[in-house]
C-alpha cells in the first residue's frame, strides 16, 4: 500500500495514522484498533429504520451525539472525498471530527474516523443503486399484475366463483371459532411477520445483487515487487480479502438494512 507522508495535522494526518495506508506490523496494529473499535457496535442498532445518511447512525454508535451529529456527518463526507488524493482542503473538516473525538492526534482518534470515512461513500452508494434496482423490480412487477388483471369473461366469472367460495369458507372458519376477533387478529399478525420477512429476504436479495453487478468500489490500490502502485480488482469481492479485507463489512450491511427497512 503507497503510504502517505506524515503529517500533523488534518487530512495528511489522518492518512498518515490509519491503517488503510499502512504497511507490515504498524498496519497489523492499527486495524487490530480498528477492529476493536467495529467489536463494540451492536449491528442490531445499525438495522432500525433510519432515513438520511448511513454516517449519522453508525456515528451515533460510536458515541457521537446531538447536536452534533449533523456537522460530523457534513465533515465525514468532506473528509471521504479526500481521503484517496490528500487534498488540504479537507484539513478543517479533519481536525472538526479530531475535537469531536476527544481532540488527541493518536491512532484510536484516528480509528474513530477512519470507520466513519471508510462507511461513507461506498455504504450510501450501495443503498441508492439497491433503491433503484428495487423501484424497477416494483415496476415490472407492476406490469406484470396490471397484465395479471386482465382476464377473458370466462376467466373473470372463475375468479369471481373463486373468490366468493374463499369468503365462504372464511365465514364458515369464523363461525366454527369461540373467539373469532382473536382469531383474526393472530391471523393478521402472523400474516404480517411473514410478509416482514419476505419483503426482508427480497431487499437483502437485492443488495448482494447489486455487490455483485454494480458494486460501489471497483478496484483498490497496491504496490507491486517493484515498488509501482497498481489498482487490484475487487471483481467477486466487494468488501476486499485477506488481511486488508474490510473490517466493517457487517456494520456496513447492517446499514444498508437499517435505510432499507
Amino acid at each position: 500500500m503507497p503510504e502517505p507522508d506524515p503529517a500533523s495535522n488534518g487530512i495528511g494526518w489522518l492518512r498518515a495514522t490509519v491503517s488503510r495506508f499502512a504497511n507490515g506490523p504498524v498496519h497489523a496494529r492499527r486495524r487490530a484498533i480498528v477492529e476493536e473499535l467495529v467489536a463494540g457496535v451492536d449491528p442490531g442498532d445499525l438495522r432500525r429504520p433510519y432515513a438520511g445518511h448511513p454516517v449519522a447512525p453508525l456515528a451515533r454508535a460510536l458515541g457521537v451525539t446531538e447536536p452534533a451529529i449533523v456537522n460530523v456527518v457534513a465533515d465525514v463526507r468532506v473528509a471521504a472525498a479526500a481521503y484517496q488524493t490528500g487534498d488540504t482542503a479537507a484539513d478543517p473538516a479533519v481536525d472538526r471530527l479530531v475535537s469531536v473525538f476527544g481532540g488527541r492526534y493518536d491512532e484510536a482518534t484516528a480509528a474513530h474516523i477512519q470507520l466513519l470515512v471508510q462507511a461513507c461513500d461506498a455504504t450510501a452508494s450501495l443503498i441508492e443503486r439497491t433503491r433503484t434496482r428495487m423501484s424497477g423490480e416494483r415496476a415490472r412487477t407492476h406490469t406484470r399484475d396490471e397484465r395479471a388483471r386482465t382476464h377473458t369473461p370466462d376467466e373473470r366469472a372463475r375468479t369471481h366463483t373463486s373468490d366468493e367460495r374463499a369468503r365462504t369458507n372464511t365465514r364458515d372458519e369464523r363461525a366454527r371459532t369461540h373467539n373469532p376477533d382473536e382469531r383474526a387478529r393472530t391471523h393478521t399478525s402472523d400474516e404480517r411477520a411473514r410478509t416482514n420477512s419476505r419483503d426482508e429476504r427480497a431487499r437483502m436479495s437485492t443488495v448482494d445483487e447489486v455487490l455483485r453487478d454494480d458494486p460501489p468500489v471497483l478496484a483498490t490500490r497496491r504496490v507491486d515487487p517493484d515498488g509501482n502502485v497498481v489498482a487490484v480488482s475487487l471483481s467477486g469481492m466487494p468488501f476486499g480479502a485477506g488481511p486488508r479485507a474490510c473490517p466493517g463489512r457487517e456494520l456496513a450491511m447492517a446499514l444498508v438494512e437499517g435505510a432499507l427497512r
